[in-house]
């Protein structure tokens, strides 16, 4: 309408004028108007969940991320659940290799039959039996006397315990007299065993048996000789002898033991070693499955005579039936004298609880019968040193279950693991450094093995842009974890130090955390449960992040779907502006300051046509309630002057704009709640430019 009123009024002006000429007007040039065009450009209302939460559910393996505001408070709170990688016993479950144990069993002596004894008898046929009046002096005389036959049962011998009996008879009227009182047996060496005659005499015709003698220690030949001096005063008054005989004695060995002897050996009792392979790991084992290890057996027969030995490992178990070996060794000093092989504990059985109270414990019993058949009726050389030696060594055994108080030789390690949390497009829209709220937390929720656990656990934030740089810092959490229950675990005010420190040293937050760290198992070793090396402390992890966050310099991005102006009409009388200017209006409900600015990019080649304005243009936080809500938004208005050329390109152009946002002053964090919002209207002023022209006659 306006068009047309001002086109009447040109005509009528035209026609007054040419009836009021006096002059015929050749041509006639149109005058030039300027004309005023208005025309929406933009006019949108970003909510935060538009902002923030474009995304939906993430789910893949399980894991989940929800982006949702709290029933309560209406703050948005990032919710991350994720499975954790489980740390298996695996290997660790073993019984670290016991030391050679060596034992020795030697008997305390050997028993052999006792020698005959020795006999003796000094005959004087010029004696004539009957009454006399008185019987002549005997002059002294040394008597060597040794056996008729040599001992037959051994050709020396060490004696431990055996006594010598002597008993004399004095076939003399008149006492016999021996010098010093001593009777003398000669041993091995040539030395004195002296036997005491009581009162040094034995009166005529009696009979005496002398204290018995003890020879332990002494060394005896098979032909031992007695020696001794003796004498008679003769009588002074009238006697009686009975028979020729001056003097005899017998000389016998009783409880003959040798602890070493060139002799025939009977058979001894068996030589029993009873002793025990000592787990020095601090292990104490109730039971315990053997996959794969070993017992190295060694024993030896230091006896100069074949020995048949048998072995027995109660405590290790096939089948329900206990290790046992049976063998013969050789005499000493020939190759079948040593039995040495390695037993494979494959499948074994490991059973040492106490069979009385069932406690654990670190020896597992064993025991080496060793028979002594005695020498088959020849000569050996015995002796008390000689001995059955065994050793044991246990290597190698890997369990694949354990009951008793398990103490592991070295803590499990939880390999360093790379978690990805993802969060969908936040660190994408919101790309700056943010500053995480005391509200962030990492909960984890870990069940463990059948033994109570202390857990050594760091967290790492990092990034996928920041993998190979250092770490800026660690949430650590040092603590018990407890059998047959999920132990919740949490971690605040670190963590949330940790994400800060990432996020302002790179000013991007992070997306994923390396977890690392090291398990003991049973760390006081008192504990008594039961563990299998399949089994694994396992559990996930659920970060909850309030968004009450304080942003640095974060910055969202718009760009509209299609060009700015779509009507056709309007994008023609673009093409004649002349001048003008972009409205932009801001409603910011907010908790941020905002900084906003914008570009026309072409529809076609996506170049960046303008950059507007050529200051940011800067909108105030909302107001705040003190509950961390919006009170108020605050209006910003800003008026943008186009050039022609600018102006005309609006018309087959996008826009973007740009919010970069950041805390307020005063405060370190804000929450982000569901109503927040920031609304954007922009609106162009154009003057057209109309230019005809006409020819008159």
């Amino acid at each position: 309408m306006k068009k047309g009123v001002t086109y009447a009024i040109f005509v009528a002006l035209l026609l007054t004028m040419a009836g009021c000429s006096k002059y015929k007007v050749a041509s006639f040039v149109m005058p030039t108007w300027n004309m005023q065009l208005s025309a929406p450009i933009f006019d949108r209302t970003y909510t935060l969940l538009q902002m923030i939460s474009k995304d939906t559910v993430q789910v893949s393996n399980g894991d989940t991320t929800f982006l949702l505001p709290n029933s309560q408070t209406q703050v948005f709170t990032l919710i991350r659940s994720q499975n954790l990688n489980g740390v298996s016993v695996g290997n660790n479950l073993k019984i670290g290799a016991v030391p050679q144990t060596n034992v020795a069993q030697s008997p305390k002596d050997f028993s052999i039959a006792n020698p005959p004894s020795i006999h003796y008898s000094a005959v004087n046929p010029s004696i004539v039996t009957g009454s006399v009046p008185f019987v002549p002096a005997i002059p002294k005389q040394t008597q060597t006397i040794t056996p008729a036959d040599a001992f037959t049962n051994f050709k020396t011998a060490t004696l431990s315990t055996g006594t010598l009996t002597i008993t004399i008879h004095n076939g003399y009227p008149a006492p016999i007299i021996f010098e010093n009182g001593l009777i003398y047996l000669v041993d091995a060496f040539g030395g004195y065993i002296h036997i005491s005659v009581p009162k040094d005499s034995i009166l005529g015709n009696q009979t005496v048996t002398l204290p018995a003698v003890s020879l332990a220690g002494r060394t005896l030949s098979d032909q031992p000789t007695v020696t001794f001096t003796d004498s008679s005063n003769g009588s002074s008054s009238a006697a009686t002898i009975q028979s020729d005989t001056t003097i005899s004695f017998s000389a016998s060995l009783a409880n003959v033991h040798v602890s070493s002897a060139n002799a025939i050996v009977p058979p001894q009792p068996d030589i029993v070693i009873d002793s025990s392979i000592v787990i020095q790991d601090g292990n104490k084992v109730q039971t315990a499955s053997i996959d794969t290890g070993s017992v190295s057996l060694t024993v030896r027969n230091n006896y100069n005579i074949s020995i048949p030995v048998s072995l027995s490992i109660p405590g290790l178990t096939k089948s329900g039936v206990s290790l046992t070996r049976n063998f013969t060794l050789s005499p000493k000093g020939t190759s079948g004298s040593v039995y040495a092989t390695p037993i494979s504990l494959n499948g074994y059985t490991l059973n040492m609880a106490d069979p009385s109270t069932g406690a654990p414990s670190d020896s597992l019993k064993y025991s080496v019968t060793a028979q002594i058949p005695g020498s088959n009726g020849s000569y050996v050389g015995i002796s008390t040193t000689d001995s059955i030696t065994a050793s044991f060594q246990l290597t190698g055994l890997q369990l694949s279950s354990f009951s008793g108080e398990v103490h592991l030789a070295n803590a499990i390690n939880i390999a360093p693991d790379t978690q990805k949390v993802d969060l969908g497009s936040f660190a994408s829209k919101f790309n700056g450094a943010i500053l995480f709220g005391p509200g962030t937390t990492l909960q984890m929720r870990i069940n463990s093995i059948g033994f109570p656990c202390e857990a050594h656990i760091s967290l790492i934030p990092t990034s996928s842009e920041y993998l190979s740089l250092p770490p800026v810092d660690s949430a650590v959490v040092d603590t018990t974890i407890y059998p047959n229950r999920t132990n919740v675990i949490t971690l605040g005010q670190s963590f949330v130090k940790a994400l800060n420190a990432f996020s302002e040293a790179h000013r991007t937050i992070p997306d994923r955390f390396i977890i690392s760290g090291y398990v003991l198992v049973n760390p006081g070793g008192t504990a008594i449960g039961s563990v299998k090396s399949t089994d694994m402390v396992t559990g996930s992890g659920t970060i909850t992040m309030p968004l009450d966050l304080g942003i640095i310099n974060a910055q969202y991005a718009d760009t509209t779907k299609t060009a700015v102006i779509t009507d056709s009409s309007t994008s023609a009388k673009l093409a004649n502006v002349d001048s003008g200017n972009v409205v932009i209006e801001v409603w910011n409900g907010l908790p941020l300051q905002v900084t906003m600015m914008g570009q026309l990019i072409d529809t076609t080649t996506h170049a960046v046509l303008m950059n507007f304005p050529s200051d940011s243009i800067y909108i105030p936080a909302a107001q705040i309630n003190p509950d961390g809500s919006v009170k108020d938004s605050v209006f910003s208005k800003n008026i943008v002057s186009l050039t022609a050329t600018q102006a005309r390109n609006l018309g087959n152009s996008y826009m973007r704009f740009f919010f970069r946002v950041v805390t307020p002053p005063g405060a370190t964090t804000v929450p982000f709640m569901k109503d927040n919002d920031i609304s954007l209207r922009v609106y162009g002023n154009f003057a057209l430019k109309v230019d005809k022209s006409l020819t008159g006659k």
